[in-house]
């Protein structure tokens, strides 16, 4: 299922603008630069990753990809600091993820539901 899932946007990829990611990979960097900021690691963590993953997997494959190296460059920068705030924020994340989980484990019990 997850295979098929990168070859829908793989092929998606080829009909809309590569401006068009690229703003997205803004936005998710912004958007988890905030969550960073305001404590919210599991999110932040999500974001960051959702960024990379469509810098370093996705965009490549894109036919305007050559195009744009300008703005290329510049996320690929942004990257790096994505892969370095994932690595400081991981531990904590990982805390707050299983806290969360514990906590509606302790509101909705398996089979009590």
């Amino acid at each position: 299922a997850e295979r098929a899932n990168v070859d829908h946007l793989r092929a998606g990829l080829k009909g809309k603008p590569l401006k068009l990611y690229l703003n997205s990979c803004r936005m998710l960097m912004k958007t988890a630069d905030l969550y960073h900021r305001s404590g919210d690691y599991p999110n932040a963590f999500v974001l960051y990753m959702k960024f990379s993953n469509l810098l370093v997997d996705l965009l490549p494959k894109h036919p305007e990809y050559r195009t744009m190296q300008n703005d290329i460059v510049i996320l690929k920068k942004q990257a790096v600091i994505a892969i370095d705030c994932m690595e400081q924020i991981k531990p904590p994340a990982l805390v707050q993820h299983r806290r969360e989980r514990d906590a509606a484990d302790v509101r909705h019990p398996a089979g009590h539901e």
